[in-house]
């Protein structure tokens, strides 16, 4: 199992499962089409599996960073919720 090194430095199991429910929470907020959200989640997850492979650790924020960089080439305005989500998050630094 892939562990991920969170803001905190703490680690977990990676779980494809927050990920999934993170891109959701972003594409409803914009409204999006179920369509587009199956279509968000099969590119995301399959560039988090890619970026994952053969690794023993990684870091969230590398996590993060490629599911911005696809959403912002498949559908933008759900990559904007994300980042308009993330400011007004409490830090955790």
């Amino acid at each position: 199992m892939v562990q991920v090194i969170k803001r905190n430095k703490t680690q977990e199991n990676f779980d494809e499962g927050k990920v999934r429910q993170s891109v959701i929470s972003a594409a409803r907020e914009v409204n999006a089409t179920e369509k587009d959200i199956v279509k968000s989640l099969i590119r995301v997850v399959s560039e988090i599996k890619d970026l994952i492979k053969n690794k023993e650790i990684v870091d969230s924020q590398d996590i993060r960073q490629r599911v911005l960089l696809t959403l912002d080439k498949i559908q933008p305005k759900v990559s904007a919720a994300w980042r308009k989500f993330d400011k007004r998050k409490p830090s955790r630094r």
